[in-house]
């Protein structure tokens, strides 16, 4: 026996998929705005994200380097799924990423300096701009 979904749940089931949908495309205009990829006239907390600004931040983030990358990403889904993905693998390398190593070093004689080279655990950070090693005295 089958069992069949009233129209309620086919209802609801459909505006979940939607909402997850907009979610996923919300879940980009951070970086759609980094990019600056609106035009410069909108408000970018308000003007929705469309196929074109979507295909400016996979410039942006250089994924129409990728072999058939236009031709397998033809709608806003495929898309958003895509960049989404880059999105993770980003946030992923950037969890372990170690800054550079900090250089303490210690003067024993007017002209000798010995360096000790250690990696500080509590500068562990995302932005590899920010990773360069500071000199403190001993």
């Amino acid at each position: 026996m089958k069992i069949h979904k009233s129209a309620c749940s086919a209802a609801l089931e459909s505006n979940i998929e939607e909402l997850n949908r907009r979610n996923d495309l919300e879940s980009l205009r951070p970086f759609v705005a980094a990019e600056q990829c609106f035009p410069p006239n909108k408000d970018v907390t308000k003007t929705p994200i469309t196929y074109e600004e979507l295909k400016k931040l996979a410039r942006a983030w250089k994924l129409h380097e990728r072999r058939n990358f236009w031709k397998t990403h033809t709608n806003v889904d495929q898309m958003v799924k895509a960049l989404k993905e880059v999105m993770h693998q980003m946030e992923e390398s950037r969890k372990f990423q170690v800054s550079a190593p900090n250089v303490f070093y210690h003067e024993v004689a007017s002209d000798l300096t010995i360096f000790f080279y250690s990696f500080d655990v509590s500068q562990l950070t995302t932005d590899p701009t920010i990773s360069q090693g500071r000199k403190e005295r001993l």
